[in-house]
């Protein structure tokens, strides 16, 4: 989804980095559209930590739109939805198919 305030991905940038160093097997993979400045500030934080080197395997990020292959749905675990006010979305019913 996108990128932007409503849906909390600057949630998930500002813990990702405890994530991936307290869970060693863990990977995550964000893919959506930067759409305000909650989005670039997450763009931001993710880049940072891509560049720093330490996440290099199990960080990967697309700030734009990307359809997600039915792969990666069938082979995570669980999506991280921390919407702010978000009523209902799309994504929990896309990776509920699979």
């Amino acid at each position: 989804g996108r990128w932007v305030k409503q849906k909390g991905v600057d949630y998930i940038a500002d813990v990702s980095e405890w994530m991936l160093s307290t869970y060693k097997n863990a990977q995550l993979v964000m893919i959506g559209p930067v759409g305000d400045s909650y989005g670039s500030y997450a763009k931001s934080k993710f880049d940072r930590l891509k560049s720093s080197g330490r996440f290099k395997e199990s960080l990967f990020v697309h700030a734009g739109f990307l359809e997600v292959p039915k792969e990666l749905k069938l082979a995570c675990d669980f999506c991280l939805m921390p919407s702010r006010d978000e009523p209902f979305g799309y994504v929990d019913i896309e990776f509920a198919w699979f």
